[in-house]
């Protein structure tokens, strides 16, 4: 799985939302591109059956326009 993904069923929504309200090519790119992007990865140490293995977790956050009003987050 990963980003890759997340990505495609991200657009794979939003065309359909697009298809939905009838909107022009012009107006379907804005939302395709966030205003700011954070990714973050978290390794963890798992112990599982007597054996210790690291995984890493990748988590991110997308900020898109921001007209309707300022931003919200829980990280600075």
């Amino acid at each position: 799985m990963g980003s890759c993904a997340a990505d495609e069923t991200h657009r794979r929504f939003l065309e359909q939302a697009f298809e939905r309200l009838g909107l022009a090519g012009d107006l379907r790119r804005l939302p395709l591109a966030p205003s700011r992007e954070t990714r973050m990865s978290i390794p963890m140490k798992l112990r599982r059956e007597g054996r210790e293995r690291v995984r890493v977790y990748t988590g991110f956050g997308v900020q898109h326009k921001h007209a309707r009003g300022p931003f919200e987050s829980g990280a600075p």
